[in-house]
């Protein structure tokens, strides 16, 4: 590839990870208006609108993974966007909530399959020295596109409804395919093995699925009832089967090998810890503002903005300082900075609103998601070669949507345990943030500069 097409089409890669960002943030948004028109006022069947994505993308993230390494980066990644804009015009004009749920569906499929391409597009494609600066202006467009969604989308739905939003949607990714598209064809195949595992590959995507779909409906479900349990227990024993499978196939499904590698290895591990405290926050700081503070939701979700938005100021810092001087001596204080900021919250929180408490916890999100979230991609994909980046980006990504299933199915039952209007009910989940920060950190120390 000449050197402008590897520039052309790391700037889409860098773009599709903001699609990712806008599509998180902006689908909260839209949920209301789909809850109140297609969905009939039905809360619970609308609310698949929101959970069928981290479902389907926890699903299919590491076979996208594997299939990017085998049939190429750039091609996978075309697929991926192609999907993803086609599936939003499906949205767009969707006659039901079936209908419109199934197109959030291969939205997630269209999303999981950009991800771990463009995670190994960026790190392959950037000069020598530079991986690290150049995913932290990946986590950087990311952010930007979370700060920016919610505002859009609220004057989008005023002026034309979810719809229009969608085909917005469709639009940005028309856009991003507009630039991925060319050459995409022209790239070589990696030989499939004689006797591809199928069965391995089934039986990971429903397990992971499954697990991910008992996290988030567990709270609404009940924990403790033979539904929950089932679906759990059914996904660790399809889990179980697969990674057993994996140890005596050709081409296993379960890459043990690149598990066995120690920074893959940690950072699957710390990106759990990371994902279970950054995905509560959102839950804990949201209920503090609404329900103890009594803050309306827009202004709650404006002040929340602080977190991506510190976010986009200091990841494309945090990622040249890591090529300078290595990740634990940016990833650590960041993550200590993380738990430190929001230290006098758990301490301190009282049924009045206090800025001068809250503010520099939501800003030191934003430096702990800036300093840990891309960066550990960055780690766990070090020296790796080119036709195992995205298999293990998928791996890291796959542990984290775990985390952030698992980290907002805890804040949500903490919360909902408490007592309503209790100052303790909405202050002590914030130790969940503290303490994360304090095990990511903790983690982090032992990334090694080859591994």
């Amino acid at each position: 590839m000449t050197r402008v097409g590897a520039s052309r089409l790391r700037t889409a890669a860098m773009l599709g990870g903001g699609i990712g960002g806008f599509d998180a943030s902006a689908s909260f948004i839209l949920y209301p208006e789909i809850r109140d028109t297609i969905a009939n006022g039905d809360g619970a069947a609308a609310s698949w609108v929101l959970t069928i994505g981290g479902i389907v993308g926890a699903a299919v993230l590491l076979q996208a993974g594997r299939l990017a390494d085998r049939f190429g980066h750039h091609r996978l990644f075309a697929v991926g966007v192609t999907l993803f804009t086609v599936s939003c015009l499906a949205a767009a004009i969707s006659p039901t909530l079936l209908v419109l749920v199934g197109a959030r569906a291969v939205q997630a499929v269209g999303l999981a399959v950009m991800g771990p391409s463009s995670v190994a597009i960026i790190v392959d494609s950037s000069p020598p020295g530079t991986h690290s600066k150049s995913l932290g202006r990946w986590g950087t467009i990311t952010a930007i596109a979370g700060v920016i969604a919610p505002p859009a989308m609220a004057v989008l739905v005023g002026i034309a409804s979810w719809r229009g939003a969608y085909l917005s949607f469709a639009l940005v990714g028309a856009i991003v395919a507009a630039i991925a598209l060319p050459g995409a064809n022209k790239v070589d195949v990696k030989p499939a093995a004689p006797n591809p595992d199928l069965l391995g590959a089934g039986c990971i995507m429903t397990g992971l699925g499954l697990l991910v779909l008992g996290l988030v409906e567990g709270n609404g479900w009940g924990w403790l009832t033979p539904r929950t349990i089932g679906v759990l227990a059914t996904s660790v024993l399809l889990v179980g089967f697969t990674v057993v499978r994996s140890r005596t196939q050709a081409d296993p499904v379960v890459p043990l090998d690149l598990l066995k590698r120690w920074n893959v290895s940690l950072a699957s591990a710390v990106g759990l810890i990371a994902a279970i405290a950054l995905y509560a926050q959102w839950v804990v700081m949201l209920s503090l503002l609404t329900e103890l503070w009594d803050v309306s939701l827009l202004p709650a979700a404006l002040l929340l903005s602080l977190m991506p938005g510190s976010m986009a100021v200091f990841a494309t810092f945090a990622g040249s300082m890591i090529d300078k001087v290595g990740f634990g001596k940016v990833m650590v204080p960041g993550a200590l900075i993380y738990s430190l900021l929001f230290l006098p919250s758990a301490l301190g929180v009282g049924a009045e609103p206090n800025w001068f408490l809250l503010i520099p916890g939501l800003i030191g999100a934003g430096i702990g998601m800036a300093t840990v979230w891309p960066p550990l991609t960055g780690a766990g994909t070090r020296n790796l070669p080119s036709d195992r980046l995205a298999t293990a980006s998928a791996v890291i990504h796959t542990f984290q949507r775990i985390g952030g299933a698992l980290g907002s199915a805890i804040a949500v039952a903490w919360v909902a345990a408490g007592s309503p209007g209790a100052v303790a009910t909405y202050r002590d989940p914030i130790w969940m943030l503290v303490i994360g920060g304090v095990l990511i950190a903790t983690g982090s120390v032992a990334f090694r500069a080859s591994a």
